[in-house]
């Protein structure tokens, strides 16, 4: 008989289930909203239509999962949960987040190998809402633009960036909102692989060496005080020449720091913040200015190795452990063959914490079999 007591889910694998599905009701609420205001303003029948049915989708995201009952052993096993892959669902993009992160963490560390990897952040002035999608848009170009300074197939006359060893990198978009002054902070997250031999001799001092959340004084290289004024002309729409260069005095706040294992979450998080914790959830005019500065976007972007990768894919499959995994669920079914019910997501989270039986995922299994 398989021994559940190492796989079973404990009482907190499931406690920020309930206020996510509290979450995702008032986004549901901010989607039917949305779809009235825009059946007013005489938007076509389909678009509004497809916000109401985005409002259902996000409702009852995991709220019901199937459940393989094994009653003699009284294990119960999560074998799927309906999911609405929402952009704005904060379970979703957890769930997908996470799996991105199992997908391309391997690929990132055999690069890792061979280049040394930085976890650059590139970030331009707060902006109000009206101009929000166009400051965003403007990004995007610039990063492309910038990229093509380091892989050297566009050239600023004086400049050479053959040293830095570009190899690529990932560059993910996070976006968080200012209640104090209105304003929004658009930025990048980004992984990028230079030359195993590069050092940033960081020594220099300016504005964005001091936060007024940390007492922390933040020295940068002459490399980060070139991108912080090559960064700050492609956004503002300037030449970026040698002379234009020298006659910047402060850029845009770029930081570049040697990546650690756990910067490789900060690229393939959850764009949007919600903090439950704090129960700060975005409002509807967020929601909205949101919804519609990110249609059609691509949140997570390789370059140069990474550019073939599909990052928002949502194909998460990985087959040596799965494999793994079917064979530790055949123990039990040598037993007994399972019934599948349905259970209602409340339901669970009380079962799980009573402990009245014994539930375990694929996750909980394949957490067991890695660290083994």
């Amino acid at each position: 008989m398989v021994d559940y007591s190492a796989i079973k889910l404990n009482e907190s694998s499931f406690d920020k289930l309930p206020a996510r599905l509290r979450y995702n009701g008032l986004v549901a609420d901010y989607y039917r909203t949305y779809a009235d205001e825009l059946k007013h303003d005489n938007f076509s029948r389909d678009y509004f239509e497809r916000l109401y049915k985005n409002a259902d989708l996000v409702e009852n995201c995991s709220k019901y999962w199937e459940v393989d009952y094994y009653r003699l052993q009284r294990v119960k096993s999560l074998e799927k949960v309906n999911l609405c892959r929402d952009k704005f669902c904060v379970n979703c993009q957890s769930v997908l987040a996470n799996a991105r992160l199992h997908k391309f963490e391997p690929i990132i560390k055999d690069v890792w190998k061979t280049n040394k990897i930085f976890h650059c952040v590139f970030t331009v002035e707060n902006c109000k809402g009206f101009v929000l999608k166009n400051v965003i848009k403007k990004m995007y170009k610039s990063f492309g633009y910038f990229v093509r300074y380091l892989n050297g197939r566009a050239k600023i006359r004086g400049l050479k960036f053959d040293y830095l060893g570009f190899k690529g990198g990932v560059r993910s978009l996070e976006l968080t909102y200012n209640k104090e002054d209105d304003t929004y902070h658009p930025h990048f997250h980004c992984l990028l692989a230079f030359s195993k031999n590069l050092n940033l001799d960081k020594k220099f001092l300016n504005k964005f060496s001091y936060s007024k959340y940390s007492d922390e004084v933040r020295y940068f290289s002459q490399e980060e005080i070139l991108f912080q004024k090559i960064w700050y002309l492609l956004n503002i729409g300037e030449k970026v020449n040698h002379i234009n260069i020298d006659n910047v005095d402060l850029g845009y706040s770029v930081a570049c720091d040697e990546a650690k294992e756990t910067d490789m979450h900060e690229v393939f998080k959850y764009a949007l913040k919600a903090d439950f914790d704090k129960d700060v959830c975005l409002g509807f005019e967020q929601f909205k200015l949101y919804r519609e500065s990110l249609l059609n976007l691509r949140i997570i972007q390789g370059y140069g190795n990474f550019l073939n990768y599909e990052f928002e894919t949502n194909d998460f499959s990985a087959v040596e452990l799965d494999v793994a995994i079917q064979e530790y669920k055949a123990q039990l079914r040598l037993v007994e063959n399972p019934v599948r019910v349905y259970e209602q997501a409340d339901i669970l989270v009380d079962n799980i914490k009573s402990g009245k039986w014994n539930y375990i995922t694929s996750g909980s299994i394949k957490k067991f079999i890695l660290e083994d």
